[in-house]
C-alpha cells in the first residue's frame, strides 16, 4: 500500500492487485441516481448512492475503497461544489476521483467552479456510452481509501455541515 501525501494530508492508495473500488453516485434526483446505479451495476461495477453531500460524506467515512465519485454539481443543502472542496481539503487523492454531472453548465458560478477545480463534468442529459467511458477510465486506477485522520476530519465535517445546514435552513438559504 502506498501513501500519497499532500501538505501533510494523507490518503491510502490501494495496491492495484486489490479489488476494484466502489463508484459513489451522488445526486438529489432519485430517478437519475437510480438509473446511473442500474447502468453501472449492469456493467459489473460496485455502486453506492447518496442523495446529497451529507449522505455522501457518511458513505465516504465508511472507508470503503473508492474508484470514482460521480457527483451532481447543484443540489440543495450540501451541493457538489461544497462536497468537493471538503474532500479536497481532507483527502486530495480522493478529490482527484470526482467527475461532476450537471445540467447547469450555462450559469457563470458553475462554469467558474468547474474551471477552478479542473475536474471533468458530464453534461446532463448524457449518453450511456459517456457514463461507461468515465467508469472504465477511473475503474482502472487503484482505488482510494481515506486514512484514519481523513476519516476523523470527514466525520467532524459531517457534524459541521449538519450545523451549517441547520443555520442556513433557519435563515432560508441553501448552499
Amino acid at each position: 500500500m502506498t501513501i500519497l501525501a499532500d501538505s501533510g494530508r494523507f490518503c491510502n492508495a490501494l495496491a492495484e492487485s486489490e479489488a476494484q473500488g466502489l463508484i459513489l453516485v451522488v445526486d438529489d434526483e432519485e430517478d437519475i441516481r437510480d438509473l446511473m446505479q442500474r447502468i453501472l451495476r449492469g456493467r459489473g461495477y460496485a455502486v453506492a448512492t447518496a442523495g446529497d453531500g451529507e449522505a455522501a460524506l457518511a458513505q465516504i467515512a465508511r472507508a470503503e475503497p473508492i474508484s470514482l465519485i460521480l457527483c451532481n454539481l447543484r443540489m440543495p443543502h450540501i451541493g457538489g461544489a461544497a462536497l468537493y472542496r471538503y474532500v479536497a481539503d481532507t483527502c486530495p487523492a480522493l478529490a482527484e476521483r470526482f467527475v461532476f454531472c450537471s445540467g447547469d453548465l450555462v450559469s457563470e458560478p458553475s462554469r467558474q467552479f468547474l474551471q477552478r477545480c479542473g475536474r471533468p463534468c458530464l453534461e446532463k442529459p448524457f449518453e450511456v456510452e459517456a457514463l461507461e467511458s468515465v467508469a472504465r477510465q477511473y475503474a482502472g486506477l487503484p482505488p482510494v481509501r481515506p486514512d484514519v485522520r481523513s476519516l476523523q476530519r470527514l466525520i467532524a465535517g459531517q457534524w459541521r455541515f449538519s450545523r451549517e445546514r441547520q443555520f442556513a435552513h433557519a435563515a432560508g438559504a441553501t448552499f
